[in-house]
């Protein structure tokens, strides 16, 4: 755990990429309580030993360590009511409400749908996001990374559980809670397995009056737009994924999904502030039709199975470009099965209300069979899927280094 210069509490460990926890300096009611940017004030603090005091004047906030984990208190100076925020880091977890001991809410994390995705805006709360504190738990479990993170003896009026947050805390003159972390020795960061051969022979053709490169292997034809990304994977004439190359379509606040598949590199998928963002042109790495590594850029791989097609990317970290991130635009998908934080599978319609959701591997029906997505080789790597009424957008992560880094993603065709 450290402590910033804005009172914020950080909380991190190995095996997950990110922050696991963030607390901002607790406010009193009538300051806006926001995690992302809070509000920069002057501060005491006192962080030697086993009790950090941190004072900004209005609110101070105690923070003890124990055997058992770490409590936090934040006390009003003016006895007014008083807020705190803490912001959850881990992005696939299963996500429990205990009340006096019994399990009464549980599922996995589905941003959108659970928990109730209400961001601050305290003018829409829903009364069934909102539970008296006293007697609450909150329970959020990683169980790929073996990471948990423990809320309890809950201080306050009321428990609300929106957005992101470990859980909001609100009441008059003081607030608190009880955390406890566990978490695994190991750190789980590296997946590396290895096979796969680079697609590495093309020819040239046209679709719709532009130039394009297509290559036919076991796992199909695939057709490629350079600059822009694949067009289409079919097989026996019957396309997997496709798109409208080249014109262009919408989902969600991107305007120019014009190729089902491509490759940029992204800013920390883990940043408080920006987090996960929406692909731009400007981040797209070139197509590389013979697998060469010498300078960034992704292209594509068969292995053993003729149904099964591999997505290889080769980039550096460079200032704030810290992922390897390779987008996927279904139009079609009707349904996603996702890997929980348990290991089980959990199934997501596709409906015009937008959610998102991160996970580890995840499937995806469309007209004709299943379209899975797992990694084969990545640091970190993780999937955010993003449901809009025009569709899925898919986006695979993987974590860059100061030296060339690869990655490799694979796409299995599962017909009935």
């Amino acid at each position: 755990m450290t402590l910033d210069d804005c009172g914020t509490l950080v909380v991190s460990h190995p095996a997950h990429l990110g922050f696991v926890l963030v607390d901002p300096h607790p406010v009193a009611a009538e300051t806006t309580a926001g995690p992302r940017r809070p509000a920069s004030r002057l501060l005491q603090a006192d962080a030697a030993g086993d009790v950090w005091r941190i004072d900004d004047g209005d609110v101070e906030r105690v923070v003890e360590f124990l055997p058992s984990g770490v409590r936090v208190t934040a006390t009003s100076r003016s006895s007014s009511d008083v807020v705190a925020f803490p912001w959850m880091g881990l992005r696939a977890a299963r996500l429990a409400l205990s009340l006096d001991g019994i399990e009464v809410r549980a599922a996995h994390a589905v941003r959108g749908r659970w928990p109730i995705d209400l961001v601050d805006f305290e003018a829409c709360a829903d009364g069934t996001s909102s539970w008296p504190a006293g007697g609450a738990e909150i329970v959020w479990d990683d169980g790929l990374s073996g990471i948990a993170v423990t809320a309890t003896r809950l201080r306050g009026r009321t428990a609300r559980l929106e957005g992101w947050h470990l859980v909001r805390l609100s009441g008059g003159g003081t607030v608190g809670y009880d955390l406890a972390l566990t978490a695994p020795e190991r750190s789980a960061a590296v997946h590396a397995e290895h096979g796969g051969r680079v697609v590495d022979t093309w020819r040239r053709s046209r679709r719709a009056l532009v130039d394009v490169i297509q290559s036919t292997t076991d796992v199909g034809t695939l057709t490629v737009a350079p600059r822009a990304g694949l067009v289409e994977w079919s097989r026996d004439a019957r396309p997997i994924v496709s798109s409208p190359f080249p014109s262009r379509r919408a989902i969600g606040p991107l305007t120019t999904a014009s190729t089902a598949l491509w490759a940029c590199v992204e800013p920390d998928r883990s940043d408080l502030d920006q987090g996960a963002v929406w692909p731009t042109d400007d981040n797209r790495l070139a197509f590389r039709p013979d697998g060469s590594s010498e300078d960034a850029g992704w292209s594509l791989m068969s292995f053993d199975s003729p149904t099964e097609l591999g997505v290889r990317v080769s980039a550096t970290a460079e200032g704030r470009r810290l992922e390897a991130v390779v987008f996927i635009a279904l139009a079609k998908a009707t349904r996603v099965r996702i890997a929980d934080s348990a290991g089980g599978v959990l199934d997501l319609d596709v409906s015009p209300e937008p959610w998102r959701t991160w996970t580890y591997a995840a499937s995806f029906f469309l007209e004709d069979g299943w379209l899975h997505l797992t990694p084969v080789r990545g640091a970190h790597p993780e999937i955010l899927i993003r449901s809009t009424a025009q569709g899925l957008m898919i986006a695979a992560y993987s974590r860059l280094s100061s030296e060339s880094t690869e990655t490799v993603w694979r796409l299995r065709w599962d017909a009935p």
